[in-house]
């Protein structure tokens, strides 16, 4: 219908094979000069022609046999036909002889001497099987018997197999070594490319007639490649219905309404979707985690207050305390400040009514750690590292508001049932600790960070809450960790990242009061490191 709005001269895009529609880029060119001295220069049983439907196999065959001398003869065999024990009557059937009822062994015989007759004539046989993947092991091994007679040297047929990729794991079966060792060429199709598909698409209709510019608009030719994914039955079928479109819209220019149009007219097998990236699966799966987090802390803090847990303060009775050493190396962790003189019954009022300005007063502004400890003077218990720095925010060795002291040997007695860990907690606090995790890891290690409290994991998410109803921090300004107390898994809060000594003690002052009941403690990301690792 369209022939005379384009000025062609016949069907530009018709799926059956013709030569002179022969589309030689995408290097299928070389690949028929191969094939064509594969046939006539090559003594060689096998070859082999692999390519995904629609990458023009039946095109390239049709284009083998235009090609090859007349001395060639080529027989197409259907792989359905070939069956087991069935082979002789069919290859014989093509070639025009009569095998009648004669035995297998027999007719096999018969056909192998006629074989033999047509190589001393100087004739060549070549057996095309279309869709060869289908075949079975025990037919191609039939196939690879009967191209050898006894007493001959050489084959006395060639067999060129077109199939599709799993073609290539038909072939790869243990019992095919043999016939697998005589394909001597093997060619590989492959869909066009994006720039391909225009020159292909505009070669067609210059062949068929056609002489104006390319009739395709770059938003069509995008969208043909896009749908067809560069297979050529695809962009024929496409093509061809887009130009009708085109013609009774009464416009020469195809763009994306007839590419539209040609679309719903047509319908092709989905594509293949593969499979999702780990990385994806990983982000997914952490969102998930992060939203159940979030949506606990927010249900929680609407709740009624559970009953009061026993705070974990970092420092309580000399036992519990994170030790004092008198030599350096002699165990990584954390480490006290130089020893505090006693305190006076001023300062533990000033502690009881919450005054936050104790943790920065006990402390001098100093230079950083290192420095003060290569200053100490004599007598006083020095650490000869700088790994952390308990803040003295509260008196040495006194628990504060009634809390229980982590690690000691006495525990403070619980206010109220002991929470079950549900999986939902346990989710939330994976969630949090693989969020901290990957924040930990990125601090520069010579950093300070305040350690808030560290408490059993069946507690963390209320001591979180806690310190999130007490304080102006968000929950993205904690971080939580691993480690242990006593031999016992405990959970570390940690807030902040401070590049010195000075600026971390600024942090501790600006707590509110009620924080400071927790016994803050400076900590370097190299120390939580190590006891993380520990």
């Amino acid at each position: 219908m369209y022939f005379e709005h384009f000025g062609l001269t016949q069907p530009p895009f018709k799926i059956v094979p013709n030569h002179e529609f022969y589309y030689s880029g995408g290097s299928r060119a070389d690949i028929l000069d191969k094939l064509v001295y594969a046939v006539t220069c090559n003594d060689g049983l096998l070859i082999k022609i692999v390519g995904e439907p629609g990458t023009g196999k039946t095109m390239l065959a049709h284009m083998l046999e235009v090609n090859v001398p007349a001395e060639v003869e080529i027989y197409k065999v259907p792989s359905l036909a070939l069956k087991k024990n069935e082979i002789p009557w069919v290859l014989a059937d093509n070639m025009g002889l009569n095998l009648g009822k004669l035995s297998y062994d027999r007719a096999a015989l018969v056909l192998q001497q006629h074989l033999v007759r047509k190589q001393r004539q100087g004739r060549k046989v070549l057996l095309f099987i279309d869709e060869a993947q289908a075949l079975t092991s025990t037919v191609l091994e039939e196939v690879y018997r009967l191209s050898t007679a006894e007493n001959e040297p050489f084959k006395l047929f060639q067999v060129a197999m077109f199939g599709q990729p799993e073609l290539d794991a038909l072939l790869n079966q243990p019992q095919l070594r043999n016939f697998r060792d005589q394909v001597t060429h093997c060619f590989s199709l492959k869909h066009l490319g994006k720039e391909e598909s225009g020159d292909y698409l505009l070669f067609r209709m210059r062949t068929a007639g056609y002489r104006g510019p390319q009739v395709f608009s770059k938003s069509a030719l995008k969208r043909i490649f896009s749908a067809s994914k560069g297979s050529i039955r695809r962009i024929n079928i496409l093509a061809d219905k887009a130009l009708l479109a085109a013609f009774l819209d009464n416009t020469h220019l195809v763009n994306n309404v007839q590419v539209d149009v040609a679309l719903r007219e047509s319908w092709f097998e989905p594509a293949k979707v593969g499979p999702i990236p780990r990385v994806y699966l990983g982000l997914l799966l952490g969102s998930i985690l992060l939203t159940v987090f979030l949506w606990l802390l927010k249900w929680q803090a609407t709740a009624k207050p559970a009953p009061e847990t026993p705070i974990t303060p970092l420092s309580a009775s000399r036992d519990a305390s994170p030790p004092v050493l008198s030599k350096a190396g002699e165990k990584e962790g954390v480490v006290n400040a130089p020893a505090s003189p006693p305190a006076q019954p001023t300062e533990i009022a000033a502690l009881a009514n919450g005054v936050s300005s104790v943790a920065a007063s006990d402390v001098p502004a100093a230079p950083p750690p290192a420095a003060e400890i290569a200053r100490q003077e004599k007598g006083d218990k020095v650490v000869k590292s700088s790994e952390d720095v308990l803040v003295p925010a509260l008196v040495k060795n006194k628990p504060v508001a009634g809390h229980g002291a982590v690690g000691a040997g006495k525990k403070s007695p619980e206010k109220g049932p002991r929470p079950s860990t549900s999986l939902a907690t346990t989710t939330a606090l994976e969630a949090s600790l693989q969020t901290s995790m990957e924040w930990l890891r990125k601090q520069d290690e010579s950093q300070f960070t305040v350690q808030l409290a560290i408490t059993p994991p069946e507690h963390a998410l209320d001591e979180m809450q806690r310190i999130y109803s007490k304080s102006q921090l968000k929950p993205d300004q904690i971080a939580v960790y691993r480690t242990l107390a006593d031999g016992k898994l405990m959970i570390g809060i940690v807030s902040g990242a401070y590049p010195s000594i000075r600026e971390a003690r600024e942090a501790v002052a600006h707590l509110p009061p009620s924080l400071l009941e927790y016994s803050p403690l400076l900590r370097t990301f190299k120390g939580i490191r190590k006891e993380i690792n520990s």
